[in-house]
């Protein structure tokens, strides 16, 4: 398998209440935006394989126990 290391450039619009959150994620995380944006593709991703596979994705609290389950994907 050959793999493109090439980036890719793409133009996002957003509003700037939007842009202003991811602003803060990235100032809280000390990561860039756009390694935000990766990482929260990449949240998509395991969220969304996880549906295909009839699994739900949910937050634990120290007793393994769901305390909030995400929705919507």
């Amino acid at each position: 398998m050959v793999t493109d290391t090439k980036n890719v450039q793409m133009a996002l619009s957003m509003s700037p209440a939007l842009e202003a959150k991811l602003a803060r994620l990235a100032v809280a995380s000390g990561s860039s935006e756009a390694d935000v944006l990766l990482k929260a593709i990449a949240l998509y991703g395991v969220a969304l394989q996880a549906k295909l596979n009839g699994q739900e994705l949910a937050f634990l609290n120290n007793e393994k126990r769901a305390m909030s389950q995400i929705d919507g994907i």
